[in-house]
């Protein structure tokens, strides 16, 4: 088989059981891809988008994009968010739709709890389409599409104030069964369960200078464990640049920037410090946000959490 072929069958192993949730290096910037119960965080309507290319070099190599929508109701006591996601790998590919809310606990002035829950469903599909075999005739793989509907589901907690955020979501707990089948042949796996431990810290270095450490712990069923740790330097309250380090896996230079009071921006560029790191050129992610500025007073810049 040639290279191509082999990358295919090697992604598809990657995002096996249904494949692993996406590796975003900016995870803090949108946390609502990470934590259902962080839905609302910045108190007033926000928009989000973004797309991850991995391995770029590499053919077939995985490919996310995302839109998210969220914001406050009822007084700050309910927040809400929608993340619309796609993603691709090699033969495989997974569209989501998720619906999320959670309910707000005041416990002091500064602080407050989150808990939650999201609801959705994935469409998870092999495009044997997309296969390319050295020999004809070569059927170890099917060259027909072939996709499943299944649930999504989704529940967490998250504690913020001015300064601090820590968050536990849980994904796939029950770890639904998908049924790939054509005319002459059925794949069957499962929903892969996981734990996000998401945390973060604001830090005064001098006028005008902060250091923000953010940690993201995560566990995938029969997957190793990932963990990134992300120190970032903000800048006048507005600039931030940072380096993230995963572990076994890559490092990242991360840029950031409030361009204006609604919109901000952030870019990552992975290098691979595996075994990849000889054959691809890395991995790039943009990341964007429009807040919506309805009530100016009730307004909580994203850059205090």
């Amino acid at each position: 088989m040639k290279f191509g072929l082999f990358f295919i069958c090697f992604a598809t192993g990657i995002f096996a059981n249904a494949q692993q949730s996406t590796r975003l290096s900016q995870y803090f910037f949108n946390p609502l891809l990470v934590n259902t119960a962080s839905a609302g965080m910045h108190q007033n309507w926000a928009v989000g988008g973004g797309f991850k290319s991995m391995w770029s070099s590499i053919p077939g190599a995985p490919k996310t994009q995302f839109l998210t929508i969220d914001g406050t109701l009822m007084d700050r006591k309910i927040g809400v968010g929608f993340i619309v996601e796609n993603d691709e790998a090699g033969l495989l590919g997974q569209k989501k739709v998720m619906a999320n809310g959670n309910y707000r606990i005041r416990l002091s002035q500064h602080n407050w709890l989150a808990i939650g829950a999201g609801i959705g469903i994935k469409q998870h599909v092999i495009d044997g389409a997309k296969s390319t075999f050295e020999k004809n005739g070569d059927n170890a793989i099917s060259t027909v599409y072939m996709s499943d509907v299944a649930p999504s589901s989704s529940a967490g907690v998250y504690f913020f104030n001015r300064g601090t955020t820590i968050g536990v979501s849980f994904e796939n707990i029950l770890r639904y069964k998908i049924d790939y089948t054509d005319v002459d042949r059925s794949i069957t796996s499962r929903a892969t369960s996981r734990i996000n431990v998401l945390a973060s810290h604001r830090i005064p270095l001098a006028k005008d200078w902060v250091l923000i450490p953010n940690v993201l712990v995560k566990y995938e069923h029969n997957n190793p464990l990932q963990i990134d740790i992300t120190p970032m330097v903000e800048v006048r309250q507005r600039f931030k640049v940072g380096i993230g380090y995963r572990h076994k896996e890559s490092t990242s230079l991360i840029v950031q920037n409030e361009i204006t009071e609604r919109f901000s921006a952030g870019y990552a560029y992975d290098f691979q410090t595996n075994g990849l790191a000889s054959v691809t050129n890395g991995s790039h992610e943009l990341m964007l946000r429009y807040l919506f500025l309805k009530n100016k007073s009730n307004y909580v810049n994203p850059r205090n959490f």
